[in-house]
């Protein structure tokens, strides 16, 4: 039994285990190399970065998404971009991620597969300092900021969802060419300290899975957290991060203060 095993049963993932590379993966679990994301009203899914194996993922995701779109859009920004896919093993969703370290205006591209639709993530400044953002919708001027008037907030009917979640910090990106509104806030809080917060917040709404892989992962010193949440239709996909467990870590991701523990 390794960590990934724990993973893969854990959220009931097993189905997916071809997809993975056990070596490479084992080597960047707390990377953001390979987790699950569990679902509030949707069944778990798998995400998988090429990091450490990028001609063996690449040959596996051509498998699992046969496409000369997909191909086109995985060489459409350069080799230091990450790329991801997000499975079910049915749908995937594949990323060029976090191209905002690289320049590109958008966090995210991403293609829809089998339909083959896109659409984009792009940041929005709602979780901070709003002025350039207000600034640049009313000029138009988004060169700057990676955003447009109509992505400048929160979509209304996610608020109720994320509200309590931006008011801890982090990131918040909208979902643009998706066919619903859709947007993802991300903790970062392996950064800013705040990794057992979004677990409290979220309570019994998180999903079981959740629970199954803290303890399944505990014995190999592993800690699971909220990295980011997902809205849209109505629910929210919890994306879980790793972290070597630490006395902080520990509490902070069952949602207790250390501060103020016995």
């Amino acid at each position: 039994m390794t960590p990934i095993d724990v993973i893969l049963d854990a959220c009931e993932l097993r189905r997916l285990a071809p997809l993975v590379d056990v070596r490479a993966t084992h080597r960047r679990l707390v990377d953001f190399k390979l987790g699950p994301i569990l679902c509030t009203s949707r069944p778990p899914r798998l995400y998988l970065s090429w990091d450490g194996e990028r001609a063996a993922w690449l040959r596996r995701v051509r498998a699992l998404c046969p496409s000369p779109v997909v191909d086109r859009f995985l060489s459409e920004v350069p080799l230091a971009c990450r790329r991801m896919i997000d499975t079910d093993g049915e749908r995937t969703e594949l990323y060029l991620d976090d191209l905002h370290e690289h320049g590109f205006p958008e966090m995210c591209r991403v293609l829809t597969w089998p339909d083959l639709s896109r659409s984009r993530l792009v940041e929005t400044a709602e979780t901070g300092d709003t002025t350039e953002t207000e600034d640049a919708a009313e000029t138009g001027d988004t060169a700057e900021t990676g955003v447009t008037a109509e992505t400048g907030r929160c979509p209304p009917t996610l608020e109720p969802l994320l509200a309590p979640f931006i008011a801890l910090g982090g990131k918040l990106a909208i979902r643009e060419g998706y066919p619903q509104p859709r947007a993802i806030w991300v903790s970062e809080a392996r950064w800013n300290g705040s990794v057992g917060q979004a677990a409290a917040l979220l309570r019994h709404r998180l999903p079981p899975g959740f629970e199954t892989l803290r303890r399944g992962l505990a014995p190999f010193g592993l800690v699971p957290y909220v990295d980011a949440l997902d809205a849209w239709d109505g629910g929210l996909d919890v994306t879980v991060g790793l972290l070597p467990q630490t006395g902080a870590t520990a509490e902070a991701t069952t949602g207790a203060n250390p501060r103020s523990s016995p």
